[in-house]
């Protein structure tokens, strides 16, 4: 397994250019359409989070004429505690995303005259190479009010590591690492709150990849698509391990999907 250090120009570079001759979300390949929607449960979103009965459970893309994402419909509400989940899908949720010079600013928001939700905001920066070097989020539902994730890569485009922080001193570093087919093996991420000796570590493991050219490049923005979107093909397992300070595994969580095809090979992240 060989590390690399940088956000993939099959992710961060290819999605993003607030040009209008260099669009910000390029997709990962010419010849792979754009996603006109997914099934959420193929994504990153609360592994308990439950299907909507009354909905199709389906998050909506919309582009505008220059093919870039301009709104996602479908996010997920809150359950009360005790409920005995956490989250629900819900098609009143969506995100609002604008471009401007170097920044793309993403805000999520509720679609309803009866109920009201926290401001989720998230505004990507990017560098003259158009790739993602900076991400803040103005937190939904915690505090601080804000964290900041900086992003590097390394001479082959893809990301080699990131840097999280925010106003109370918690902190995340995280070194990300491919196979030879530019795919994402793992994710090491050590957790430490300020200068406490203590500290926990989490290694996330991608694997059993198709050969299906990745279609959700132009995703990256999103949280929820984050990790499928950085790959060349299409992951099917998922596994997640938390160690703490002395290397005890503490928690874990593997997920495995059997994902859809067309009769041209391409995934189809809609269907289930």
């Amino acid at each position: 397994m060989k590390k690399i250090t940088l956000l993939s120009s099959l992710a961060v570079f290819i999605l993003i250019s607030c040009s209008s001759n260099d669009s910000a979300t390029t997709p990962v390949t010419p010849t792979v359409a754009d996603p006109q929607s997914y099934f959420f449960k193929y994504m990153d979103y609360p592994s308990d989070m439950a299907l909507d009965p009354n909905a199709d459970n389906i998050i909506q893309l919309i582009y505008d004429s220059d093919n870039k994402i301009t709104k996602r419909v479908g996010g997920y509400k809150f359950l009360a505690p005790g409920a005995g989940i956490s989250t629900m899908y819900s098609n009143l949720y969506y995100d609002d995303v604008n471009y401007s010079n170097n920044e793309i600013h993403i805000v999520r928001k509720l679609n309803s005259t009866i109920y009201t939700t926290s401001p989720f905001e998230r505004i990507l920066t990017l560098d003259s190479q158009n790739r993602i070097i900076k991400k803040t989020t103005f937190k939904q539902q915690s505090y601080p009010e804000y964290d900041t994730i900086n992003y590097t890569y390394n001479n082959l485009g893809l990301i080699s590591g990131s840097i999280m922080g925010n106003l109370n001193g918690y902190n995340e570093i995280a070194n990300y690492y491919y196979n030879q087919n530019r795919n994402l093996d793992s994710i090491v991420t050590k957790k430490q709150y300020q200068n406490d000796p203590f500290y926990s570590k989490e290694k996330q493991i991608f694997s059993n990849y198709d050969t299906a050219l990745n279609p959700l490049g132009k995703l990256i923005i999103f949280e929820e698509t984050f990790f499928r979107a950085i790959s060349q093909n299409n992951y099917a397992k998922y596994e997640k391990y938390t160690y703490n300070s002395d290397n005890t595994l503490i928690n874990q969580e593997i997920r495995i999907w059997n994902l859809h095809y067309d009769n041209s090979g391409n995934v189809r992240f809609e269907q289930y």
